[in-house]
Order: C-alpha cells, then structure tokens, then sequence
C-alpha cells in the first residue's frame, strides 16, 4: 500500500527553476528586510518620477549612493552583495509588469514595473 498515489498528496508541476527562485526570493524577503524595504521604496520612488522601474535601475542607484550602499553593506557583512535580493521588491501586488527589456553584458532581459498604489 505504500507504493499507492496518496490522493491528499499535492503535486508543484511549477519548473525547478521557477521553485528555486520563489524559494531564493523568499528568503532575501525573510532574512532581508530592511534592505527590501529600502529597495523598494526606492523602487516605487524611481517609477512614479519616470512612471517605470527595472531591477537594474534600482541596482545602479543603489551603487552610485554610498549611503545606500551601507545599508547593502551591513546586510552582507565582509560579503559581497547579493543582488538578486531585488527580486523580492517587485513580489508584492503594488507592481504591474509593463514589458521587459535587456540588461547587462549578457543582454539578459528582464522585466519593467509600474508602481500601482493598491496598498501592496
């Protein structure tokens, strides 16, 4: 009987790959959240002056304010900064995906958001 289906059992047919990344991003949300938190104002702060936001856009204001980026530093104490934390600000229901563009040296695209107020 051991080898039958459990009818209760609940089955992710999500990718692996989207799994570990919801499980990443949940994590940098637990043990991360006053750096989130930051981002994230800083996030809706950049999309509603230039009505849209990227991760990267939020990345490069980040390393360009040495305030900002002792927050990161204390964060990652003696580390470098995990960057993929920024995936966790664009996790709440405030943020609307307007499109996506390319990122980076490898051209990577990535999504483009719009803050939403709806109390996210």
């Amino acid at each position: 009987m051991a080898d039958q289906l459990d009818m209760f059992e609940v089955v992710d047919d999500r990718d692996p790959e989207e799994v570990a990344r919801d499980e990443a991003i949940q994590l940098f949300r637990d043990r991360d959240t006053r750096l989130v938190d930051v981002a994230f104002e800083l996030a809706r702060s950049l999309s509603q002056s230039r009505g849209r936001v990227s991760s990267p856009d939020v990345e490069r204001v980040f390393k360009a304010s040495p305030q900002l980026m002792e927050i990161a530093g204390a964060t990652y104490p003696g580390r470098k900064v995990e960057w993929r934390f920024l995936g966790a600000v664009f996790r709440r229901k405030c943020w609307r995906k307007v499109g996506r563009e390319t990122s980076g040296s490898h051209k990577r695209e990535v999504p483009v958001w719009e803050y939403i107020d709806n109390d996210g």
